[in-house]
């Protein structure tokens, strides 16, 4: 079976795409981005869509993508793995928050991220006046993370976002405060320029859970085709980490060389 991609940078371009999908004589649809704009009209033709991030809605049952929970929950689980060795050396006795940096308007985010949170406070044993929500909605994480570190000079944080830049961002920030060993972070991402970011081994990096855009077009096209056959599949699991002392090596097997000056 044939499949075909059509890139667009505005979710309400979707909706106009369809027509142009149509004379490809498409068996399958899928989107990363505003289900609304396709969904019920492939619902009434009777051609499969399947959602990408997004879990399950009213015009499909089929999901594919990320899977959110198991991301968020391993991500979390790596940063208790980080925090808990540093509270074996310079974060001893001291006392320990937990910032999830979320888009609230995202689904997918808020579940992804809420998964994190759930096993960072089961994993540390924290009380909920020790679990932090910062909504990029709400107002700049970054100016968030600043005021919480500010109000708290003698805390350290533990910090996991939705996507790479949500993090790295406000890391930046509060490294430039001279706070950059009092937070440790763990991105839920793991394409080449943020895999690239991390082997520079920055000040309070810890690691990342490692997905990538080309698997999940993969796995998706992979999805669709199982579904249009009828045949069992497995979807695509991120369960594999990397800390910042293996993301050079992890680098080289992927992508070659690091870039020279690195990022």
């Amino acid at each position: 079976r044939d499949l075909h991609s059509f890139p667009t940078r505005r979710s309400s371009d979707l909706g106009d795409m369809l027509p142009t999908m149509l004379d490809q004589d498409v068996n399958a649809i899928g989107s990363m981005g505003d289900v609304d704009a396709i969904g019920a009209m492939t619902q009434e033709l009777g051609i499969p869509f399947i959602n990408v991030d997004f879990g399950r809605t009213d015009f499909s049952p089929y999901v594919y993508g990320i899977p959110t929970t198991i991301a968020g929950t391993n991500g979390g689980n790596l940063l208790v793995e980080g925090i808990k060795m540093r509270q074996e050396a310079d974060w001893k006795d001291r006392e320990v928050f937990f910032a999830e940096l979320t888009a609230g308007s995202i689904p997918s985010c808020v579940q992804r991220t809420s998964a994190a949170s759930k096993a960072v406070q089961e994993g540390l044993g924290l009380d909920a006046d020790h679990v932090l929500m910062m909504d990029v909605n709400v107002a700049a994480v970054e100016d968030q993370v600043k005021a919480f570190m500010t109000a708290h000079p003698d805390a350290v944080l533990g910090m996991i976002p939705c996507w790479d830049g949500l993090g790295i961002s406000p890391l930046n920030n509060v490294i430039e405060m001279g706070r950059g060993s009092d937070v440790m972070l763990v991105t839920l991402g793991g394409d080449q320029p943020t895999l690239a970011f991390l082997a520079t081994q920055p000040e309070g990096y810890y690691g990342l859970l490692e997905f990538q855009p080309f698997c999940e077009g993969w796995g998706w096209t992979e999805t669709a085709l199982a579904i249009l056959e009828g045949v069992p599949f497995k979807a695509y699991v991120t369960d594999r980490t990397v800390t910042a002392d293996q993301a050079q090596v992890r680098y080289q097997d992927l992508y070659g060389e690091l870039p020279t000056p690195t990022p």
